[in-house]
C-alpha cells in the first residue's frame, strides 16, 4: 500500500501549477493487503485527481491508511470545498460526477 502511496504522490508533488501539498500518512507497520496494484493505483489516482480538483488555491491533499479490525482503510482527505449534501445519495451511482469532464468512476 505504502509503495504505490508514494509513487503516486511523486507524480502528483511534480509539475504543479497551483500550490497543493500532497501527503502520505502510511505507517511502516500497516499489514499487507491483498490488492491489484494497478487497480488500487487507478482508484488512488481518481481520488487525488478528484482531491486536486476541489481545491481552488493553496491547499493539502493527503493519503492515509490505518488498520482496523478486520481490514486496512484507505482515505483521502483534502482541504477543498467538500461534496454538495444534497448529492450525498448519488456518490456511488456509476458515471456519476458533477463536473462537465468527469467520467464518475
Amino acid at each position: 500500500m505504502g509503495a504505490v502511496a508514494r509513487d503516486l504522490l511523486t507524480l502528483y508533488r511534480g509539475g504543479e501549477d497551483v500550490p497543493i501539498e500532497f501527503a502520505a500518512d502510511i505507517p511502516d507497520d500497516l499489514p499487507r493487503i491483498s490488492a491489484r496494484e494497478a487497480e488500487l493505483k487507478e482508484v488512488l489516482s481518481n481520488l487525488l485527481e478528484n482531491a486536486r480538483a476541489a481545491i481552488e488555491a493553496k491547499g493539502r491533499v493527503v493519503i492515509e491508511a490505518v488498520s482496523v479490525p478486520t481490514a486496512v482503510e484507505v482515505r483521502v482527505r483534502d482541504d477543498g470545498s467538500g461534496f454538495p449534501v444534497d448529492l450525498m445519495g448519488r456518490i456511488f451511482e456509476p458515471q456519476f460526477s458533477t463536473r462537465s469532464t468527469g467520467t464518475g468512476l
